[in-house]
C-alpha cells in the first residue's frame, strides 16, 4: 500500500516550525504581557518622559518624516531647537521613524513600547543561537529577557529599554561576524 505522498507546503511547514517556533513565543509572549499597551491604549501618565517628553518628540519626528523633510530643527521646543543632532530626538531610530511616519502618534508609541521587549528578545535568541545553545535553551533565555523587559517598568524608560534591546541585537551582528 503506498503511503500518500507530503506536499511542499507540508515539507515547508514541517521544516519552518522549529525555526519559527522561538520568535512567534517571543512575539505572543510579550503581546500577552503588554496587551493593554498595544491593544487597550493604556499608557501611564506615572512614567512622565513617555507622554511629555518622547510622545511629542517622536510625534514630530514622524510628522517630518511623512511630510518628506528632514527635521534638522524643532520650532516647537524652547523657541526653537536643533532637532536631528540632539541624540535622544529618534532621529535614525529606524523603529521610532517607520512607526511615528505610519501610524498616528497615539498608536506608534504604544506599538514603540511593545517593540522594544520584542527587539530584545529576537537580537538575544539570535545571540545565542549563533553561539551555539541549543532552540530550547536559546528559546529560553530570549523569551525571558523579553519577557523580564515587557513586565518591568524599565520598558517605559525608552532610553535603557532601547539600550537594552538593541544590546542584544549588537551581541547576535558581533556573533555572526566573528563566526
Amino acid at each position: 500500500m503506498d503511503r500518500p505522498r507530503k506536499t511542499a507546503a507540508e515539507t515547508l511547514v514541517r521544516r519552518a516550525l522549529p525555526v519559527l517556533a522561538a520568535p512567534i513565543l517571543i512575539v505572543a509572549s510579550v503581546l500577552l504581557v503588554l496587551h493593554d499597551v498595544a491593544f487597550r491604549g493604556l499608557i501611564t501618565s506615572q512614567h512622565v518622559d513617555v507622554l511629555a517628553y518622547w510622545m511629542p518628540t517622536h510625534c514630530f519626528l514622524g510628522s517630518s518624516l511623512a511630510a518628506g523633510e528632514i527635521p534638522t530643527w524643532n520650532p516647537y521646543a524652547m523657541a526653537g531647537a536643533p532637532f536631528a543632532s540632539d541624540p535622544q530626538s529618534g532621529w535614525m531610530n529606524l523603529p521610532a521613524m517607520l512607526l511615528y511616519t505610519a501610524l498616528r502618534c497615539d498608536v506608534a508609541i504604544r506599538w514603540y513600547i511593545v517593540l522594544l521587549p520584542i527587539i530584545g528578545g529576537l537580537g538575544l535568541l539570535w545571540f545565542l543561537r549563533r553561539e551555539g545553545l541549543s532552540r530550547t535553551s536559546a528559546s529560553a533565555g530570549a523569551t525571558s529577557f523579553a519577557l523580564g523587559m515587557a513586565g518591568s517598568m524599565l520598558v517605559l524608560s525608552f532610553t535603557f529599554a532601547g539600550a537594552l534591546a538593541w544590546t542584544a541585537v549588537l551581541l547576535g551582528a558581533t556573533s555572526a561576524y566573528l563566526r
